[in-house]
């Protein structure tokens, strides 16, 4: 049952990838092993990262609910499970992980600093970016270019990222001590 593609991906993967439920369940049932349910394709994504990726409901519940899954499993761009939720847009989704790991949260950032609220306003997924906030997302937080969330709602031309922002950002200063407007 470990053997793979060659993308390195695992038939859990490609179960979770097209959600097929049943047989995600029936290999999970099967096959005990921590490295299996964690393990990582050639892209750097594992069952759980696809079934996000594709907005598999069932299968990221039923992943989730698998006592070896790991949080702390991220692709090879060190983008974690939020940040692949963020982009997808799937709020259910992001509840079922906060739920789970919402005390991760903040300390989730890519290799370039930015946080699943940035890819959440560079994919104009402002229900995600609201629900990221309201769990506490921080909004001051920069990037390693120094752009904070206002700067991508800026740029992105989000422009109800931006009105939510201004409202609730009270004399914060970037690292440069500029007002991030």
């Amino acid at each position: 049952m470990r053997e793979s593609d060659r993308k390195k991906m695992t038939p859990l993967m490609i179960a979770a990838y097209y959600g097929i439920a049943d047989n995600v369940e029936y290999i999970l049932e099967k096959v005990r092993e921590h490295s299996y349910i964690n393990f990582k394709s050639d892209e750097g994504y594992s069952a759980l990262h696809y079934a996000i990726l594709k907005s598999q409901e069932e299968c990221v519940e039923i992943l989730l609910n698998d006592p070896f899954i790991k949080f702390d499993s991220e692709n090879k761009e060190n983008a974690d499970i939020f940040h692949l939720v963020a982009i997808t847009g799937n709020c259910s989704i992001l509840m079922k992980l906060l739920a789970k790991w919402g005390q991760y949260l903040p300390y989730s950032v890519d290799k370039f600093k930015k946080t699943p609220a940035m890819y959440a306003i560079r994919n104009n997924n402002n229900d995600i970016l609201f629900k990221l906030l309201q769990a506490g997302c921080k909004q001051n937080r920069n990037d390693t270019s120094l752009n904070t969330l206002l700067h991508y709602a800026s740029a992105y031309g989000n422009f109800e990222a931006i009105m939510v922002l201004i409202d609730s950002i009270k004399q914060v200063k970037n690292k440069r001590s500029y007002y991030p407007w």
